[in-house]
């Protein structure tokens, strides 16, 4: 069905109609990790991968998407986190748990700049990102906005991609974030990179 019609889109670049329904989002969901499954015998030309990127992302807006909740204790902190009097750069680091199908805190930082953070981004796997900047602004002000990184790397397993993806609304209300973001790759986190990011909110 859907898988063939991803064979088209390789062979043609044209896409067909998609079912609308919550039946036909799950079934998209079904045949993109079929997809990428036959992308690894190189049965699919590899360019119609930024389709299923894209079918990802859609998915990811759609409300009726939410794969994993926030674990309490995470809320708490995430909470204080926004409240949080120090002006130094800190980050808290989020994982999903599959087997309790829960997002969870991993690790938190403290004065911690934007390429030191990259390092601590697995390369392979998503992680999400709430990060506590100072940001200096061109005409001498000085803010500490609180920025929402989603780091999905190119590579990673279409089911972890799934996961992150279908939670990251969830999460972002949850923290109440208006600041977010999407990395493909953790070279991408870079201080040039998040106060171009930030020079369109003023």
């Amino acid at each position: 069905m859907l898988l063939g019609a991803l064979f088209t889109i390789a062979k043609t670049g044209k896409q067909p109609k998609c079912p609308s329904t919550e039946e036909g989002i799950k079934m998209q969901c079904i045949h993109t990790m079929e997809y990428y499954s036959a992308m690894k015998k190189n049965e699919i030309r590899p360019f119609a991968a930024a389709w299923v990127h894209l079918r990802i992302v859609i998915l990811s807006e759609s409300d009726s998407l939410v794969v994993c909740e926030v674990d309490p204790e995470l809320k708490e902190k995430l909470r204080k986190f926004r409240f949080r009097k120090e002006t130094d750069n800190a980050a808290i680091i989020m994982k999903v748990d599959k087997d309790r199908q829960m997002v969870v805190l991993e690790e938190e930082f403290q004065n911690i700049s934007p390429e030191e953070l990259k390092m601590e981004l697995p390369e392979r796997q998503p992680r999400f990102v709430v990060y506590s900047y100072k940001y200096m602004h061109a005409d001498g002000r000085v803010s500490y906005p609180l920025c929402f990184i989603f780091s999905s790397p190119v590579g990673c397993k279409p089911e972890q991609q799934m996961m992150y993806a279908g939670s990251k609304n969830r999460l972002v209300q949850t923290a109440e974030l208006t600041k977010v973001f999407e990395i493909r790759t953790t070279d991408d986190l870079t201080e040039a990179w998040l106060k171009e990011k930030l020079s369109f909110f003023r």
